[in-house]
């Protein structure tokens, strides 16, 4: 690279990136790499439950929480690290806990505060420029008490070429299950806003898209959705995991399949489903 950086800086994204060198070693130029931080905040140094970072799958859009403007509120920053564009999800009625990115090519992002509170914002393309929209808003009774034990987990629904049972009306890639303490709910975005708009929404009120899972005597730590969308795992602070079976698209609550303590009771961080159905691998 003849001249200066600044003339001569290439950007590169990707999960892996190879550099070869010149093999002309009497040429003159520069041959540095430079990393920049896309993210240089001063988070409180403790340990958090949920994700304080996320990035979306397709490696350009990424999200990070902020300290609240306001008391008791919290906010989140997106980019877009190829445009630098930002948007800024401003105060709730609490601090942010836990943001995710769906496992869609549509730029969905999902955040949950302290309280419970549900906001779900989509970022398109719209005449040339990316529009943030806030899609659905699920407000919580005031009198909820706040707590850290919040997680959202979205479904990662990888459908098979001859999977006949795909509704139209359903995608299932917006799917996702909100943890409350001791409580896991799994959301039907698509079929919650059909029924009652965007919001802001009362949860008490809602009788269709959402199912309730009360079955652990402590707060879950983790969950896991299956690749099919079939099963969900859940995972308590007193280190016991269960497994249920998922409807969804008949709307009934799930039953527990299986449960165990794998750890002699120690807590989990994390769960995953290794099986893949498309891509199917022995190693």
């Amino acid at each position: 690279l003849q001249g200066n950086d600044a003339a001569n800086s290439f950007s590169v994204y990707g999960k892996e990136v190879d550099i070869f060198t010149s093999s002309n070693q009497s040429s003159a130029g520069s041959n540095k790499v430079k990393i920049t931080p896309v993210v240089n905040f001063d988070w409180d140094p403790k340990y958090y439950i949920g994700n304080l970072v996320a990035v979306h799958r397709d490696n350009v859009f990424m999200a990070y929480v902020l300290k609240g403007m306001c008391k008791t509120g919290g906010n989140v920053r997106i980019i877009n690290r190829k445009t630098a564009v930002r948007w800024l999800i401003k105060c709730t009625s609490g601090r942010i806990v836990d943001i995710a990115f769906a496992h869609s090519d549509a730029v969905i992002l999902a955040s949950v505060d302290e309280i419970g509170n549900l906001l779900v914002h989509e970022m398109q393309e719209i005449e040339g420029q990316t529009v943030n929209t806030l899609i659905l808003n699920i407000q919580r009774p005031d009198n909820t008490v706040a707590c850290e034990y919040h997680r959202i987990i979205w479904c990662p629904y990888i459908p098979d070429d001859t999977d006949d049972t795909i509704s139209e009306n359903i995608d299932s890639s917006k799917v996702l299950v909100l943890t409350h303490s001791e409580r896991a709910e799994i959301w039907n975005i698509d079929m919650i806003i059909r029924e009652h708009g965007s919001g802001p929404i009362d949860p008490r009120n809602i009788d269709l898209g959402m199912i309730s899972i009360d079955s652990h005597d402590q707060p879950i730590i983790d969950a896991a959705f299956s690749p099919d969308g079939s099963a969900l795992a859940t995972a308590s602070l007193n280190g016991e995991v269960k497994f249920f079976q998922v409807y969804l698209y008949e709307g009934t609550s799930p039953r527990c399949l299986h449960q165990w303590k794998p750890h002699d009771g120690k807590p989990l961080s994390c769960l995953h489903f290794l099986d893949d159905h498309k891509n199917f691998n022995m190693e």
